[in-house]
């Protein structure tokens, strides 16, 4: 028996990568009526051969299958992971997440920063000097809590939209 050499073991290999990748998983279902007309979906062929044969693919149907039916197919209707569904996720996993945690961050560096700023002006002594350097302490103060509130409002009007459109998608 002649062995196998590494150029046809790779061939072969590529060979069955490739036939692998072409074929889908399809199975047929065949939905029976039972006794009392109840209905009943099996893969054996119903006893009194009549019945409906369903053919289901592990991926649900075919980009052709769905223009064909103009974007309905069964799958859609009954509510398979569509477009929709698939933007709700993404916001709901990976746009909301981040910008609430964002906010909350903002949040935390803003009261410290206002605490640290209400320290120092604490130690301004009671003369002259000490009554500019307050003033300008609280100026800053007041910059600082002008900046955070601008930042704070983007925030969350960016979350507000993105709230807004997942009600819009439900």
């Amino acid at each position: 028996m002649p062995a196998i050499t590494r150029p046809h073991s790779l061939a072969l290999a590529l060979a069955l990568a490739l036939l692998m990748l072409l074929c889908t998983p399809a199975w047929a279902v065949h939905k029976c009526s039972a006794e009392g007309g109840r209905v009943v979906y099996q893969d054996a062929p119903c006893q009194d051969g009549r019945g409906a044969v369903l053919d289901v693919h592990a991926n649900g149907p075919t980009a052709a299958q769905r223009s064909a039916s103009g974007g309905n197919a069964p799958a859609a209707a009954e509510g398979a992971y569509d477009d929709k569904w698939h933007r709700a996720f993404a916001i709901r996993q990976f746009e909301l997440p981040p910008l609430q945690r964002q906010l909350d961050n903002e949040v935390r560096q803003c009261d410290e920063q206002q605490r640290t700023l209400a320290a120092r002006k604490l130690r301004a002594n009671n003369n002259l000097a000490g009554a500019v350097w307050e003033q300008s302490i609280s100026s800053e103060m007041q910059a600082a809590a002008s900046a955070c509130d601008t930042r704070q409002r983007e925030l969350r009007t960016r979350i507000d939209a993105l709230q807004r459109e997942l009600e819009a998608l439900r």
